[in-house]
């Protein structure tokens, strides 16, 4: 990934709470110790230590908010994403083998705004449909 959409995340998820699912959450390299973090996971072990981490088994433990950032994995994407108000993508601009995928969201979502682009990928503000009529 390249360094501008890191910063890019770093930057819009200060002080917020990411979501992530426990595969997804242990192949994270480093976590922001101003952020919250929700693992959901169904495995009743799995443990961590840090103050600003916890552990759901369900997704009705996430308050309803703005500062959310759902983060992978594909369960819960396909899990949420039709109750996301709005949808920030990356696409890398290249091909890598892999059995997970990102789910449809095409027919629930319209561009909002390209946010960057460049050769190697592009950073997409998406908004759901059903926001706009709320």
């Amino acid at each position: 990934m390249a360094i501008r959409d890191r910063l890019w995340f770093k930057t819009k998820t200060y002080k917020k709470t990411i979501i992530f699912g426990r595969k997804t959450f242990e192949n994270i390299k480093a976590l922001n110790p101003n952020n919250n973090y929700l693992v959901l996971t169904k495995q009743k072990n799995f443990k961590v230590f840090e103050k600003n981490i916890k552990i759901i088994d369900t997704l009705e433990k996430i308050k309803n908010s703005d500062d959310v950032w759902i983060c992978g994995g594909e369960a819960i994407y396909s899990q949420t994403l039709k109750n996301c108000k709005f949808l920030f993508l990356t696409t890398v601009k290249k091909n890598y083998n892999g059995d997970k995928h990102f789910p449809n969201f095409k027919d629930d979502f319209i561009l909002e705004e390209k946010i960057f682009e460049n050769e190697e990928l592009c950073i997409e503000k998406y908004k759901n449909k059903k926001a706009e009529t709320e």
